[in-house]
């Protein structure tokens, strides 16, 4: 059979003149028609297949960042899911102005966020010297850095202190505002009235925070003051930094500014590379269809070629006659005595035969 060309109509001349194939040289021009498809068939089916192996593996990635991004998803639904009472009532609770009644002072996260770690790098600083003192070595040995591990400590429920002091301050707030609406010398919305509800404080919660804060403030201080050769004022002032904390955590702290959670870092980078995968494939999946074209093109080409050469060799003529008129019958012919034998010749009457009498 013909294989295919790189040269227009290369594979239409082959199928005509035979080239390497004598069948398909022999063969009618409906025979020829049907290599033609076949030849583009198979063509089609090996680009197809040649397709999905490329992509076989960029789709699987795909699914599997999706199936993770998923999971991420149903994750941050749960939370919402558990947080939305809280998110609910605060939002209640700032269309009646209860943020206008809490020592508060409105930063924005990123400057929180450098606040914060600013304190917390002194904080870590601090009880590292101090435990270096503590135990005669030098700075940057493990037990500096025992030392800086407990300034974290101290910073972290620092700010667990800061927050229950927050949340006394907020449930007395709230507590008054509600009295004040029952009184009426503030006007709301009844339905709103009866969907407040207080922050309650816990005593023991903010008992064990205070408590552990003391303890560990008073154990850095009482370090720095005694076993440093510093001045006594640059020691007591570094040591108050966990102090520092606790108050400035305390005003920038705002307990009404709940939301719904944020799209985290897993997801974020997730969803990157989800869209980097799929504009691959989209590249991918784009010369695979660049690629199907020309071929489609290609056999439309060699169609046309084909019907061209036919039409100019005279090949297919006597076919289209005989399905326009029908095959002719012999033996329909008007001189009964003249036929065509089996092998093809033409038999003649002998002589005496015409007219019965041997003669004209």
């Amino acid at each position: 059979m013909a294989r295919g060309g790189s040269r227009p109509g290369e594979i239409a001349k082959s199928l005509i003149y035979g080239i390497g194939d004598v069948d398909v040289g022999l063969a009618g021009p409906e025979a020829r028609r049907e290599t033609l498809d076949a030849l583009e068939q198979q063509e089609l089916e090996t680009a197809h297949a040649a397709g999905i192996e490329v992509t076989r593996k960029p789709r699987q990635k795909i699914k599997r960042i999706q199936r993770a991004l998923e999971m991420a998803h149903e994750r941050r639904k749960g939370k919402s899911a558990r947080s939305s009472s809280r998110v609910d009532q605060a939002a209640r609770w700032r269309q009646v102005g209860i943020q206008e009644r809490i020592p508060l002072i409105h930063l924005s996260l990123p400057l929180r966020v450098v606040i914060l770690l600013l304190l917390a790098t002194v904080d870590f600083y601090v009880f590292a010297q101090a435990y270096a003192y503590l135990t005669d070595v030098e700075d940057f040995s493990p037990e500096w850095w025992v030392g800086g591990g407990v300034g974290t400590i101290v910073f972290l429920t620092g700010l667990v202190l800061a927050h229950e002091i927050k949340a006394l301050v907020l449930g007395r707030a709230q507590r008054k505002l509600l009295q004040e609406i029952d009184d009426g010398s503030i006007k709301i919305e009844d339905d709103c009235r009866e969907r407040l509800v207080c922050t309650e404080s816990s005593p023991i919660m903010l008992g064990l925070a205070l408590f552990g804060f003391t303890v560990l403030f008073v154990f850095g201080l009482l370090v720095r003051l005694v076993g440093s050769d510093e001045n006594w004022s640059i020691s007591l002032l570094l040591s108050l930094v966990p102090v520092v904390v606790v108050v400035v955590e305390a005003f920038i702290h705002d307990p009404m500014d709940r939301a719904e959670p944020r799209r985290s870092l897993l997801e974020w980078l997730l969803e990157r590379k989800l869209a980097k995968e799929s504009e691959n494939l989209a590249v991918l999946q784009e010369k695979i269809d660049r690629a199907i074209s020309r071929i489609k093109h290609k056999y439309v080409v060699e169609r046309s070629i084909l019907a061209t050469e036919q039409a100019d060799m005279g090949l297919g003529l006597q076919a289209a006659a005989e399905s326009r008129v029908g095959p002719v019958d012999h033996s329909r012919d008007p001189d009964p005595t003249l036929g065509a034998s089996s092998n093809g010749h033409i038999h003649l009457p002998e002589q005496g035969s015409v007219g019965g009498n041997g003669g004209l």
